[in-house]
């Protein structure tokens, strides 16, 4: 099936915005009308409890992982052991794609992680604040700031629409 031609729209406020490439008839717009604004993008990314991540493996197989995780300044920190699975596929292939929805707004983002030895302390203190927010009530988790010595970071860039979930076909 062909696909509709790939629309980016580049903002001094935020990553690159691209439309998916998507074959016609799903409903997907070919403009940059509709495409949420990077502030609405952010609190979407600060604001999800639950995060969908890809990694690829050996053999080129995609991974899929839910993951907790915190976005601060435009990366997001996520944490695990270096023995998972993701964490060895992005420590031998650094491309992931990582995901998040709110209602019918779904956020899709690629990019490159890396695991970073430190994080400093008035970041770990803001991720530390974000984790007890989304998971110290319902999960008892609460991580210490000096926790944050094995987590991992993605430099991003950002896909959004509204309404389609990936996949679904409009009436």
């Amino acid at each position: 099936m062909p696909l509709t031609k790939k629309t980016t729209k580049k903002s001094a406020s935020g990553p690159r915005a691209t439309r998916p490439r998507m074959p016609k008839g799903y409903a997907v717009p070919k403009t940059e009308r509709g495409m949420l604004p990077w502030t609405v993008t952010r609190k979407i990314l600060e604001g999800a409890r639950s995060y969908w991540l890809v990694t690829i493996d050996a053999d080129g197989k995609p991974h899929l992982v839910g993951q907790w995780g915190a976005w601060i300044d435009e990366r997001w920190y996520f944490e695990g052991g270096e023995d998972t699975k993701w964490a060895r596929n992005v420590a031998r292939e650094p491309r992931i794609a990582m995901g998040a929805e709110s209602g019918t707004t779904a956020v899709m983002i690629e990019g490159r992680a890396a695991r970073v030895p430190s994080v400093d302390r008035p970041t770990a203190e803001r991720i530390t604040k974000q984790y007890g927010a989304k998971y110290g009530r319902t999960y008892k988790y609460r991580p210490k700031p000096e926790q944050w010595d094995k987590g991992a970071t993605c430099s991003l860039r950002r896909r959004s629409w509204r309404g389609m979930c990936a996949g679904s076909r409009a009436p």
